[in-house]
């Protein structure tokens, strides 16, 4: 089952699709979806980093930022706010 783009380009916060949008990128990054997914990622990986303070959201698609990074991580080992992360 094929996704649309403008559902492609949503965040997912499942591990697996996360994973596996992950990996048709690396395939097809030149993809203008696969570009606006990794605008939309950046962007929560952003604002994860920067509410790290507040653990309660009162918005429902509140995610954990903690699991998600390192989902997002082990999905784009090549992104740039992963790669500066110092693995401890």
């Amino acid at each position: 089952e094929t996704l649309t783009d403008q559902e492609f380009v949503k965040v997912p916060f499942n591990p697996d699709e996360l994973r596996l949008r992950g990996e048709y990128c690396i395939r097809h990054g030149k993809e203008k979806k696969c570009k606006d997914l990794l605008n939309n990622l950046k962007y929560t990986y952003a604002s994860c980093a920067k509410n790290k303070s507040i653990t309660t959201s009162p918005k429902p698609e509140h995610i954990d930022c903690h699991s998600f990074q390192s989902h997002l991580c082990k999905a784009f080992p090549k992104f740039p706010p992963c790669i500066k992360k110092t693995s401890n």
